[in-house]
């Protein structure tokens, strides 16, 4: 950075002076009064010309108000008088970059350095004009060297700061930025810089506060205006984007930076008429040189005119625009086309009437061999003509031609590989500096890619790479065919040829991937975070290349996820054949699983329509509008697709293991419109959630899932800063029949989060302080500060605590008969229930607790509701330890089912078995709880005991596993009986259609 020029060097170096004028003068200076300082020191020097501490502080006090022309006169006659003053020196030093002369300020500076080599200020500034003009080395030499003697120098820091920045040393910029402001705080370019390294990390509320913080301090500074637009682009915040970029160009109308990123913003959203128009802006800032002396072409008539089409920006820039050639030349008499030396044989080969230039920019000799041009165009500036929409882009797939004979010639070679699919490859650009870095992945990231089998990698990487694919053929086990007897850099033909000679290109945002769209290879470009603005505002492909597939970064710098997607595409395209079916849940979510009957996932959710946990019902009441959520064990998405739709403008942020289950989630993601929803990554070892806190930007989380193999104290120790300053409901897996982790819950108990249980009859949380209270199928508990607990309860969706019920109902309330008169099962059979020929012994007491849980499945106060339950089991158990019969038996089951005691309602149903089995009668004598919703509204008609049977079996038998999955074939004799009796629900069916299929793939897989 370029500081003002120091005014302590005035108050060391009082001069020793008895003109009164003169020290006026001084002393006004040293108050800050520049203009009347100038005056003061123009009258004394009329007194005394040949002065030199006159001369000197005039041209201080000159440049100080950015008189640059003055400063310099006086400043050098000074020097004239004593050609070894250092502060003289330095200060024409500083003058002279600030007429952006940075390299004869920097022999200023050296020779002030001569003079006095302790002059710390003259090596900062030394330092500040190296950084510049890009000697960063150098600059951070001398910068150093500046901190060494004043260790208390900010405007070094600050200096030192933007060189490491411009090294891509980022940590080490920020440390000297926030040692600068602690300094000296008010320097707005410094909170401009710290916002930009901000961005470039993803974090991008905290870049924000620093660009604002830039912009209080410097409302004219156009960089921040920049920057911040460049943030508010990246969070999709576009109008606001717009506003800051027109608000940079009005400060600096001649700077360059804002115009590109207008003309990027409205073109990356698909707004091509004012995006080709913000575009031709680059003109006027002279971004696009103008070496040629014709008029620039209007889009008027070019019949029996000549057009001079010239090469502008960089090599895949030339490439895309080539695309409109064959529409200008069409429209000329004659076409002229300028182009990078390596494109003109590609280019003259596909476009043979036009007059092809292969030169080096600032080469114009050649323009006395061609026809008279009559009127000129830059390259960049056709589309505004030829694609002002996306219905103008054609749909050929290729519109440059390779050497036919160079294609034959690497098919051949290619065939030599073997048999399988040919897939190029490359994975960065050459040009890797700053912002750039964070466009490409590492081929050390590519592992999901290379492990798919019946592939031949090809190597299209240009450049040094022979380390890279040595490291990922040691790495993966893999070889990559690459070919040195081509120059993939500077041979544009032939690499063009054997692109053409490939089935398919995987490709980062190259000019790579520019070629192969080209010649019409297809291909599965991957880009970075942010769309990219050629893409038109496209999501999946590009309208300049039909062929080319794309696959979007959703979170910044995960390239696992995304490049696990390609590798799951790259499988199905070897395989021929799409790998994902889809279950529709109740609420009509569809979540895409495996087709395999090996993967628990998919198959539970084949089988049950659902997921086997009563605590996801729990979830989905929890989840709002405009929540967070963090899944840190997505899986599929049974729990993160469900909560997306339930969040609506809220996020869900999905962590998954593995790169198929990642590549399911963002099928289900997709089909559900879910894009800016859900948010999926894949987290392997242990999460951090600090880490991907910083890394996605969770700011207020108001649900957290861990799953059980992840609760473990690696995963908390390394997520500390989270859970201390965001208070969400955690969900956290436990073992089965293992209770809890002792030290996961000291852990949380330790941050202020209580431990509470899912009553799932209930959807209800009340609170868990033992091991006791859990059984072997117990899978989850939450946890959650008294804020969090405080706010559920007043939905009706928590307790804090368990009061016991204090009266309990008479024999004279209807409860249950309004419960139970809803249902099919029950209709025939009330009349007799309520007044019964003969009552069995102890009837009133289990009037009193089928009362009791009618009146908890009411709607009344969750305290009462829980106890209502509680006081329910309590009286259900002692009457079936006293006076059992089948129905109160059966409805003790559903009791402790609803609340949560699945190992007693397991072995209850067990004994109800052995009662049948031992030729018990069943019949529904007195009223009963049928066991599920769908006995609930199942008609027996005059079958009751087959409905009894078929009833007991089937719960059983979906309580005792929580799936099939893990039972095998030990339950299908009996889910046969159930579904045989008629009464069975859907669920039954898919079971035995999965459990036969798993028979069938065993068997195969042993053959």
């Amino acid at each position: 950075m370029r500081g003002p020029i120091s005014m302590n060097h005035l108050r060391r170096n009082t001069p020793s002076k008895a003109d009164l004028l003169f020290h006026k003068a001084f002393t006004t200076h040293q108050m800050g009064d520049l203009e009347t300082a100038e005056e003061l020191y123009r009258r004394a020097l009329q007194k005394s010309p040949s002065d030199m501490e006159t001369l000197y502080l005039l041209g201080t006090v000159c440049s100080q108000q950015g008189k640059f022309d003055d400063a310099v006169k006086y400043l050098k006659k000074s020097l004239q008088l004593a050609p070894n003053h250092p502060e003289a020196l330095n200060n024409l030093g500083l003058t002279l970059k600030g007429m952006l002369k940075e390299k004869e300020a920097i022999a200023y500076y050296r020779r002030a350095l001569a003079v006095r080599p302790d002059y710390a200020d003259a090596y900062n500034n030394l330092g500040g004009a190296l950084e510049t003009i890009g000697e960063l080395d150098e600059a951070e030499q001398y910068l150093r060297k500046a901190l060494v003697l004043n260790p208390h120098l900010a405007d070094a820091y600050y200096n030192l700061g933007m060189v490491l920045k411009g090294k891509d040393r980022f940590e080490e910029s920020v440390h000297c930025f926030l040692r600068g402001m602690e300094m000296k705080p008010g320097v707005a370019i410094a909170y401009d810089h710290l916002g930009s390294i901000y961005k470039f990390w993803g974090r991008f509320d905290e870049a924000l506060t620093c660009l604002d913080r830039a912009i209080l301090m410097k409302p004219s500074l156009y960089s921040a205006h920049n920057n911040r637009g460049a943030v508010l682009e990246e969070l999709g915040r576009f109008d606001e984007a717009l506003a800051e970029y027109e608000r940079a160009v009005e400060l600096d109308p001649n700077e360059a930076t804002p115009r590109w990123n207008q003309a990027f913003l409205f073109l990356r959203q698909g707004i091509l008429d004012r995006g080709w128009e913000a575009h031709e802006l680059r003109l006027k800032v002279g971004q696009v040189l103008e070496r040629f002396p014709y008029p620039q072409w209007d889009g008027s008539s070019l019949e029996n005119k000549t057009i001079l089409v010239y090469a502008e920006q960089g090599l895949g820039d030339e490439i895309l625009f080539a695309s409109c050639f064959a529409d200008i030349i069409a429209r000329a008499k004659h076409c002229v086309i300028e182009c990078e030396p390596r494109l003109a044989p590609l280019f003259t080969r596909t476009f043979p009437t036009a007059t092809v230039v292969g030169a080096p920019r600032f080469e114009i000799g050649w323009l006395v061999n061609i026809p008279k041009i009559d009127v000129q165009i830059p390259a960049g500036s056709l589309p505004r003509f030829f694609r002002p929409t996306l219905d103008s882009f054609p749909a050929r797939p290729q519109y440059l031609i390779p050497d036919a004979g160079r294609v034959e010639h690497w098919r051949s070679r290619l065939a030599l590989l073997g048999p399988g699919l040919k897939v190029g490859i490359c994975w960065r650009s050459g040009l890797r500096k700053g912002e750039r870095h964070k466009y490409y992945s590492q081929i050390s990231q590519w592992g999901a890619i290379f492990a798919v089998p019946g592939v031949h990698f090809v190597n299209l990487q240009y450049g040094e790479c022979a380390e890279e694919l040595l490291e990922a053929e040691q790495l993966f086990g893999i070889k990559i065919a690459s070919y040195s007897d081509i120059d993939l850099r500077n041979d544009i033909d032939d690499s063009a040829a054997l692109m053409a000679s490939v089935d398919l290109m995987i490709c980062a945002s190259t000019s790579v991937s520019e070629i192969g769209g080209a010649v019409g290879v297809e291909q599965y470009r991957y880009d970075p975070f942010g769309r990219h603005w050629d893409v038109l505002g496209c999501s999946d492909r590009m309208p300049w290349h039909p062929s080319i597939r794309l696959f979007q970064q959703h979170t910044q710098y995960d390239w696992d996820t995304q490049l696990a997607t390609v590798a799951a595409v790259l499988k199905e395209r070897v395989c021929g054949v799409e790998q994902a079916e889809y279950v529709e849940l109740s609420d009509h979510t569809r979540i895409a699983v495996s087709g395999s009957v090996g993967d628990m996932a998919s198959y539970v959710l084949k089988e049950q329509q659902g997921w086997m946990e009563a605590e996801h019902a729990f979830a989905l009441a929890v989840a709002r509008p405009g929540m967070q959520v963090v899944d840190t064990d997505a899986g599929l998405g049974e729990y993160a697709i469900p909560l997306a739709k339930k969040v609506g403008d809220g996020k869900v942020f999905a962590l998954t293991r593995t790169a198929d289950h990642a590549s399911l989630l963002m099928k289900s993601r997709a089909e559900n419109q879910l894009e800016e929803t859900l948010s999926v990554s894949i987290a392997a070892g242990v999460i951090s959630l600090d880490t991907e806190m910083d890394r996605q930007g969770y700011r207020d989380a108001s649900i957290v899932r861990i799953a059980a193999d992840t609760s473990t104290m690696d995963m908390l120790s390394a997520s500390m800063r989270f859970f201390s300053v965001q208070s969400p409901l955690i969900l956290f897996g436990i073992t089965p029949g293992g209770g809890f982790d002792v030290a996961v819950v000291e852990w949380f108990a330790n941050r202020g989060y209580g431990l509470y249980r899912l009553v799932p009859g209930l959807n209800l949380l009340i609170p868990c302080s033992s091991t006791s209270e859990l059984d072997q199928y117990s899978r989850n508990l939450f946890a959650a500060r008294a804020e969090r607990a405080e706010a559920l309860e007043q939905r009706g969706l928590l307790i804090r605590s368990a009061n016991a019920l204090s009266s309990f109902p008479g024999i004279d309330r209807t409860d249950w008969q309004d419960f139970l008169k809803r249902f099919s099962y029950a209709v025939r059979s009330m009349a007799a229930w309520i007044d019964p020929a003969e009552r069995q012994s102890g009837w009133e007491v289990y009037w009193m607790g089928l009362h009791l849980f009618a009146m908890a499945k009411s709607d009344r106060p969750a305290a009462e509701r829980f106890a209502c339950l509680q006081a329910a089991l309590n009286v259900l158990t002692t009457l079936a330890q006293e006076k059992a019969t089948l129905p109160r038996l059966l409805s003790l089951a559903r009791v402790l089912i609803e609340a949560g005691r699945r190992e007693m309602a397991v072995n209850l149903l067990n004994q109800i078995c052995s009662l049948i089995q031992s030729g018990l009668h069943c019949s529904l004598d007195e009223p009963c709880f049928a066991l599920d919703a769908h006995y609930e509204q199942t008609d027996p008609g005059e079958r009751i005991s087959d409905w009894i049977v078929a009833m007991v079996l089937e719960c059983r038998e979906r309580l005792r596993a929580f799936s099939s999955f893990f039972t095998l074939d030990e339950g299908l004799a009996v889910l046969e009986e159930v579904h045989a009796s008629g009464f069975a629900s859907d669920e039954v069916a898919r079971r035995i259609v999965l459990i036969q299929r798993r028979q069938k793939a065993v068997l195969q897989a042993t053959d």
